[in-house]
This record gives structure tokens, sequence and C-alpha cells, in this order.
């Protein structure tokens, strides 16, 4: 078919994807004979086996439905016959078309594909003029297109337009040099109503190898392996690529291209030599690329970060690489710089740049500069910049993010942040090696500079927050980075770790009601240390503080509150479900200068823990410790206090699940103490070793415990609501026996009653903040007490002591019993009530005992704990003079007879006085006798003192009476008047003696004590 003619071709698509497959509708030929030849239907498969090459296996297979043959020479020719040897090609079924398979080459390869034969073949091609009208390229366009070549004189030259715009399309011109000149160049250029979307320029020539010694100007340079130098240059245009696409109808290689909204242009410089044989890849070498862009900025699409974002990249310096070989690829250098912006776009108008006046605003999200380089073989990049956080606002507006950050919402989200880092490239070897490592890189290192500093305010949800239990609905964050942070890793698929020295926090809150003041709180996280931050495996401390800690909704808050610890997390145990985190926290110290919950207050408060073993699942955190201290300085309670340590065993913290917002963590615990000293009505001391259990559930702690204090044992149950600041307290003691090696008072200190001997129980209830329903009770049996000098023995009684709106008084008079009680003087057989009147008196009704064989009664002794001022009348009756004597073991003095005395007590804050005392004989009179009463000198000089001691030596009175006062001295001054005789005197006329005397009663009663001890009065009770 040599000369043949094209005069008709339509319905062409190519695929040039599919191994080049060709399908032509219809095509009519004319040879030089004058045949005309018209074929329909035809099919081309595998046309690139026609190019030869090593790699060419497919075969070529043609595939034609219809020939039909016309000679047009002959106007006497009927067509409706052929030639017997034609009829055969004349027609085939359309339904079986018929192959034409090329012919084998009995096992043998295609010959090589070889430049230097393509170039000889485009030089030997005929002078040409193909158009073809319509030509569908199913992969690029639906739209059929019109193309047209020209060949000859060593040229092809070509256009290829779309119907939909004549002023679009591609226009490729190859020119072959002469054998003088082997040279050959390609021009394409793709245009775009007029305007040029991209141009490449690529350039061959012959190229003599270092490695040969064969002249290329030799006639058998052929046979030397010529080879060649391929040099090219690509300028595209983005935006009149895409345009061209748009016009022409083209499917772009990436569907969401148009989303990217791309603009700016690329050039693209590369030069190579490869060998004649052009599939030998392994032969390619000394290729040198340069990449240059400039503004090219491009669209990222909502799909990718969640919301639209603008790129924009420059190369400062050109992206240079070299490559020694293609198979194996072996770089020998790299280098360039890009300056690389990433910046978010405000949902509502999808434009850049429109942000609220901050400083830095005009500033992308992320300005950086990546440079590429090659340090001892090794290609290596590094990068630097800032992140600009106010501009990642419009992505914390999304879904997306807003999901990953569930439940908290972060707004308002300001600061920057300046980075560097680098990454050793891999060998580009290293990519095709079997067991290459991940090719992204290896020895990252990215490091946060000082000095950045961060806001932001953080939605927090209303449920699962733990800082709604002080009243926080909002945390404003302020972060700053005082020393670098460092993440590095060896290569990509290796743990990455993270040093950082110093971090400083500053969080305060708000809540909803928009006048509550929250104090700040500010926190220094130090010698941050992660082996893996991925995998959460990471060592930090931490010290906070605070001004004041307020619970919400509930009368507990603290003061000067600081807490340091340091902390270590495990990596997240996925072994058995759920997936729980875990992390440990040692030497923790929580410290309070003041807590105040309720009526009760705790002053220097320290909790210390040496470690915590803390997890968290899906719905719930809970940290365990074996052992935990308390320590307070003081605890105090209305006029109680405690101090000491305590110390938490088996304490269990956990938090529960869709709690109320504010809700506190559910706690059990074991607790005990050594010494701790409580102090109660600030005054009475005593050293306790308490042991128990409390819980904390739904804000409410409570627990039950023994406390031991010497001999005494006393058993209780206690509970406080942190929310209302309400409790209670209900105690028991046990019967418990006294001694005087182990009395109340080696227990209680400072009490001004002790109890020395019998038995002592009680129990009671105790609210706070104080109700009527408190109550204490407590009972003495066959008990021995001292008060200062004074000692009573033989008590029995039973007091139950109720609240009232002002303090305590009892339900009723309680019987009260006491044998003896020494004073110096005994007092035997005592019996009266005794209450507590809501005035806080102290009521003794129906008072009587025995003194000096008489009878000592008072209808009522009232005495007021506040000192105020009370008077009770105390009634002397049949009180025995002789017994006075007695008791008084004077040597010089005795007497006989007896008498009664009224005695109007006053009882105040200062103590105890008498005035208007009297005191009257019995009828019947007595008898006085003091001996030595007055010196011999004295009498001497005063004759009538002699006349009277000498009547008193022995003196028989008829009638005694007087008066006596009883000031806060002590000093008791008695005015008497004897009637009645005396035989030193005149024994038949009456003789009366005014006396006034002086004595300190406590002095002595001292006196009269001195003589006996504790020991003697208890030995001789009363039976």
């Amino acid at each position: 078919m040599n000369g043949a003619k094209i005069e008709q071709l339509s319905g062409v698509n190519f695929s040039p994807a599919q191994k080049g497959n060709i399908d032509v509708q219809s095509m009519r030929l004319r040879l030089d004979s004058g045949i005309q030849v018209e074929i329909k239907a035809a099919q081309l498969r595998g046309l690139t086996s026609l190019l030869g090459g090593n790699s060419a296996q497919t075969p070529l297979i043609i595939n034609i439905g219809q020939v039909r043959l016309r000679n047009l020479s002959s106007a006497d020719s009927n067509a409706e016959e052929s030639p017997p040897d034609q009829k055969r090609h004349h027609s085939a079924p359309e339904s079986a078309p018929t192959p034409i398979t090329k012919p084998s080459t009995g096992g043998v390869q295609s010959a090589p594909l070889r430049l230097s034969e393509l170039l000889q073949r485009f030089k030997k091609l005929p002078r040409a003029d193909l158009r073809i009208r319509q030509l569908t390229i199913p992969e690029l366009s639906s739209t059929p297109m019109q193309l047209n070549i020209q060949s000859g004189d060593g040229k092809l030259e070509s256009q290829l337009h779309s119907n939909r715009c004549r002023d679009c399309g591609l226009e490729l011109q190859l020119t072959t040099g002469l054998e003088s000149d082997r040279q050959s160049a390609l021009s394409a250029t793709l245009r775009s109503q007029g305007a040029e979307a991209a141009t490449l320029q690529l350039t061959s020539r012959p190229h003599r190898s270092t490695s040969s010694q064969t002249p290329i100007n030799r006639p058998d340079a052929h046979l030397a392996e010529p080879r060649w130098r391929i040099q090219s240059d690509l300028n595209v245009n983005v935006i009149a690529i895409q345009a061209l696409l748009r016009q022409l109808g083209v499917q772009p290689p990436v569907p969401e291209l148009e989303a990217y909204q791309a603009k700016g242009s690329i050039r693209l410089q590369s030069s190579a030599e490869v060998p004649d044989e052009i599939m030998q890849m392994q032969r390619y070498k000394a290729f040198d690329t340069e990449l240059h862009t400039d503004a090219l900025q491009f669209m990222l699409p909502p799909a990718i970060a969640g919301a639209p974002m603008v790129a924009r990249v420059r190369s400062t310096s050109a992206l240079r690489w070299s490559l020694a070989t293609l198979q194996p690829l072996q770089a020998d250098t790299v280098s360039g710089t890009l300056a690389l912006e990433l910046d978010t776009l405000p949902a509502a108008s999808g434009r850049a740049g429109e942000r609220k006046g901050t400083e830095g605003s005009d500033a992308p999200l992320l300005d950086a500069t990546l440079e590429l380089s090659r340090e001892s073989g090794q290609p290596r990049a590094d990068l630097s910049g800032a992140l600009q956080l106010a501009r990642a606002y419009p992505l914390l507006a999304v879904d997306r993010w807003q999901t990953a950050l569930a439940p908290y919402n972060i707004r308002d989200l300001e600061g920057q942040i300046r980075f560097e880092g680098n990454i050793d490239l891999p060998l580009l070897a290293d990519w095709q090696s079997p067991d290459a490592f991940n090719p992204i890189g290896r020895n990252l290192r990215f490091e946060i500079k000082p000095g950045g500093k961060i806001t932001a305010k953080v939605d927090l949800p209303d449920k699962n927050n733990p800082l709604q239990v002080i009243g926080w609905s909002q945390a404003h964050v302020a972060a700053t980075i005082e020393k670098s942070a460092v993440f590095s890793t060896e290569q990509w698929s290796t743990p990455t770790t993270l040093t950082a020295d110093s971090v400083q926090l500053t969080v305060t809150g708000s809540g909803k009601d928009a006048k509550a003041t929250f104090p700040p709180i500010r926190s220094a996280i130090t010698d941050i240390h992660c082996e893996d931050i991925f995998s959460n495996h990471c060592t930090a401390a931490l010290e906070s503080e605070t001004g004041e800690l307020q619970l919400t909704d509930s009368k507990t808050r603290a003061e000067s509150v600081g807490i340091s610890l340091n902390l270590r997390t495990s990596p997240m145990r996925t072994t058995a479900p759920p997936k729980e985190r875990h992390w440990q926290i040692s030497n923790m110290n929580l410290t309070a200068k003041k807590v105040l919950s309720g009526a009760i207050g705790i002053q220097d408060a320290e909790f210390f823990a040496p470690a915590l073993e803390c997890k968290r699942s899906t719905d719930r955190t809970s940290c365990t410790s074996d052992q935990l201290a308390i320590a307070v300085s003081p605890l105090s309670m209305m006029d109680s206090r405690i101090e000491g340590v305590l110390f938490l065993d088996q304490f269990s913290l956990t938090t529960v699940p869709d709690a109320e917002p504010g809700s506190l963590p559910e706690i059990t615990t074991r607790y005990r103490a050594h010494n701790l000293v409580m102090t109660a009505m600030d005054t009475y001391t005593v050293r306790l070793d308490p042991t128990g259990e409390a819980t904390l559930k739904q804000g409410v702690l409570e627990g039950k415990s023994t406390v031991k204090a010497g001999n005494i044992q006393l058993e209780s149950q206690w509970q406080h609501n942190s929310e209302s600041g309400s409790g209670q307290l209900a105690f028991t003691l046990p019967s418990t026996g006294f001694s005087p090696q182990q009395s109340l008072s080696t227990v209680i200190a400072g009490i001004p009653a002790d109890i020395v001997e019998g038995r002592m129980a009680a129990s009671g209830k105790i609210h706070w903040p104080a109700q009527s329903r408190d109550h204490v009770e407590f009972s003495l049996q066959e008990a021995a007490a001292t008060y200062g000098d004074i000692v009573a023995v033989g008590i029995d009684g039973n007091i139950r002591l109720n609240r009232n709106n002002n303090g305590w008084q009892t339900s009723e008079p309680a019987p009260i019993r006491v044998q003896r009680v020494d004073t110096g003087v005994a007092v035997n057989n005592l019996h009266f009530t005794l209450a507590l009147s809501p005035q806080r008196d102290i009521v003794l009704d129906g008072f009587a005992a025995e003194l000096l064989d008489g009878v000592l009664t008072a209808s009522t002794l009232r005495w007021n704990l506040d000192g105020a001022p009370r008077v009770s009348q105390v009634n002397f009756t049949g009180l025995s003079l002789r017994k006075l004597a007695e008791e008084m073991e004077a040597e010089n003095f005795s007497a006989s007879g007896l008498v009664d005395a009224k005695i109007p007590l006053e009882v105040d804050r200062q103590g105890i006085t008498v005035e208007d005392g009297t005191v009257q004989s019995r009828p019947g009179g007595g008898r006085l006798r003091y001996y030595g009463a007055f010196s011999p000198q004295m009498l001497t000089a005063n004759p009538q003192l002699k006349m009277i001691a000498g009547a008193l030596e022995d003196y028989e009175y008829r009638e005694l009476k007087g008066t006596f006062t009883y000031p806060l001295s002590g000093d008791l001054t008695l005015n008497l008047k004897l009637t009645g005789r005396s035989d030193a005197v005149d024994a038949n006329r009456d003789l009366v003696i005014n006396l006034n005397l002086e004595n300190n009663i406590p002095q002595m009663l001292r006196s009269l004590q001195a003589s006996r001890n504790l020991q003697d009065v208890l030995e001789n009770q009363v039976p």
C-alpha cells in the first residue's frame, strides 16, 4: 500500500493508556493504481509493539469489520464485482471481525527500541498532510477533537484542537537534524484562548560518555553504543491549565482539581544522559533537575483539614537535585529553599485574611521556610517558621475539630509558636530496597522555641467536668514556653520522644454567674520527658498555686492552695476491654493555709501521697494508694481542735459515671494516727490514737473510728456533708476504771477536776451546726475525784446534757451522791440533784450533807459558768464545837456545845464571798477552854486582858452568838458575844465576853490537808 492516500478518516478513538489501542469507525484510501479501499469498524490492539524494545511483549492484533474495494481507473467496470483474487478480501461479517495478528518471531524478542532509529524514521517520513476531523480520546474527554499533522524534510508538526474551543489546543513540533547535525528538538505548547498554558522545550543530542573512547564523528560511531544528552524546559501556568481543562471538557488527573483553585507558575528544567536503547533504565545517568515556583497558590478543600485553607509555595532558591543513576536510584546532590505559607479562610466569606485586629494578625497560620541540602552524603530537610494560632479559629469552628476536641470547646485561641526542625531524607536507593526503612525519613528533630505564649478560652462540659466542683464552666488558659521543647525520633515508625524543661500555665475560671470571680491557678510544668509521646509514655513535674478554691453550692472553701507532684504516664492497655490509660503520681504534696467547711476549720492543712496509681477508662477515673498522710495544725470545730498527722491506708478514689455537675468523686479509705492532740473547750488536751475507716460518696464524708487515749477507748461514728457544711458525731465510752496511777488527768491534761478512782462511762451525739437534739450523757460509779486540794470520794450519778439555743442544759435534775468531800474538814454523805440551766447555771437542789456532827443544808446552790453573780443560802444546823476543835487539832483549845449558822453565799467570776453571816448557839450552852492565848508580857501590861484570859481557861457559856464576813482574800472575820460564867472570875455572876476573831480559811484548810494525803482519804472512806 505504498503511495496510498487517506481520503477520509472518521470516528477515531485513541486509548494511549490501554497499550495504544485505536478504534476507527471508517476510513477511505486511494492507491496509486486507482483502487479505492473502504474500511469500516477497524481495531488496532497493542500498537506499542510496533515501537519495539525489550519490554514490548504484546503482539499487534488488527481486527477489520468490513473491507470494500473499487477500481476507479475503468469507467466500464461494474463495482458490483471484484476480481476473483480480491473477492476473498471484499467483505467480512461485521459480527465476526477477521483478526490479523503480527507474525511470530519464533520466540525471539522484538528488536530493542533505539532512539537513533526512531529519529531516522522521523527523518524519512514522506511529505504528508493528515487531517482527522473527529478524534475521540475517552481517557481525556468525550468531546471530539480535530487533529492536523504535517510531515516532511525531517519535521513533524501537529495541531490538536477541540470542537468546543477553536483557540484551545496542543501545538507540537518535532525537528530532527541532518546527518552532520544529529541534534533533535521537540517543542510543545498548550494554548488556552491564545494564552500559553504550558510550554515544553526538549532537545536531544549525541553525547560521548566519559567511559566511551570512540569519537562520535567516526563512521563506525554507531557501533560504540551512542549515548544522548536530553534537556527539557517545562513552564506551566496553573490558572491557564485549569481553564484549558474546563474549556476542553477534559477530566483532570485528580477529580477534585478544580476545588484546589490553584494559581501561579511552575518551571521544571532537567537534563539527563540516556542510552540509545531508551528502555534500558539502568543505563540512565546524570539526571539534573531544577524546580522553580513563583507564588504558587492553591486551595485545600474542607475534606483535607475540615475547613477551607489556602497554601502558598515559593522557591526562594531553586530546588535542585542530581541523580547519578536511575537504577539503582543514587542521588548526588539536593539543595534549594521553599517559602511555605498555610492559612485558613473565614467560613462566611471564604476569603483569606479576614481576622480581628490582633498583633501579628496579618501573618498566616503557618509561615515557614523549607531548605533542602546534602551533608556527608545524606539528604536533609530543614524547616523553620512560626504558627499564628489566632488564624486557626475557623478550624476550631467546624464539626470535625469540635468532635475531636469534644467535650471541650476551644475559643479565642491566640498566640505564636516559633519552631525549627530537620529530618534526614532517605537515599533514593532505599526506596526500592526490599528491607528499606520507612521512606519518609529518619533522625527527625522538631523544636518549639522558647518565649511562645498561647491563650485560649475553653468551654467546659456540663457533665464529666472535674472543675465543675469549684464552679468553673469556662477556663481562660495562658501558657508560656520558657525553654525549648524538642520532639525527636530516629525514624517514622519508631517512638517519638519529647523533652521540655519548663512550661508556665495560668488558668482563670469563670462560672455561669457573670458576677462570680475566681482567683487564677498558676502552674509550672517542668522536667517533661516522653519516651513515646503518641503512646502517652511520659514523665513530668507539676507545681500549682491559687489564692482560693470554693466548692460550688457548698460552704467548703480553701485558701492559699498549693500542689506539687511528679507524674508518670504509661501506654494505654488494650489487652482486655475496656481500654485503660494508666499513670502514676509520686511525692504529691497538697497544702492549704486555711480550709473551712461549715463549723470546721483547718489551719495549715497538708496532704502528702508518696505514690498514687491511677487509671482512666471510657467512663471513669480511679486512683489508689497504699498510704497517704494528712497533716492539720489544727482542725477546729467550735471550741475544740485537733493537731497532728492522720494516715490514710488502702486509699481509693473513683469518679462517678454520669454524675451531676460539680459532684465530688467517691473515696474509701482506712485511717490511723498516733499522738493526735485534741484540745476541747480551748482548755483540755488529750493525746489520741484513732483508727477507723471512712467513705466519701455524693459529697458526704462518713466513717467510724476507735479512739484510744490512755486507758480510755472511745467508739464513734461520724458524718460530714461538704455541700451544706453540716455533720454529726455519735460516740460511746464504755465503762472505764481509774486509779491514782492511771487517773483521768493522765489522759486529759488541763482538767480542773480529776477522777482518781471508780468508773466512768459516756455517750452522746453532736451535730454541726448545733441542733436541739444534741446530747451528751456520762455517769460515775464509786468514783473518787479531786478539785485542787479538795478530794471527793464515793461519787455516784448519771448526768444527761441536751443542746439548747445558747449551749447545753440538763434534760432533768440528776441525783448525785457523794460519800465524802475533804476540804481539810470532812463533809460526809452529800446528797443533791444537779442541773445545768439554760442560763449556764450549775444548780444543786435539795443539798444536804453532814459536817462536824451537824447538818449542812441548802435548798438551792447556784454557780454560773460565765461568772455571773449568784447568791445562795447555806444553813449549818447542830454543828459540834467539840468536833470542830478536834478537826482543828489545836492543843490549847477545846469546846463543847452545838451551834447553828446561816451563810449567804455570793459567787461570781472572782470567787466566793459572805456578807452578814450569823452564828447562834443551841439552848443549854456549852464550855470553852482556851489556854495560852496571850503571852505573859501582854497579860502583865493589861490587867483586863489578864482577867479575860483567865476566864477563857474554863468558861461555861449560856449563849453564843455573832456575825461574820468572808471576803475574796479568804480572811474570815468573826464577831462573837458570849454570855456565861467562869469560876476563875466569879462563879455567881455572869461574865459577858466580846471576841473579834480573824483567820485565813484557805491557809487553815491547807494546813489541815497537809497532815493527810490522797491515799489516806481514799482509805478512810465512809463505809
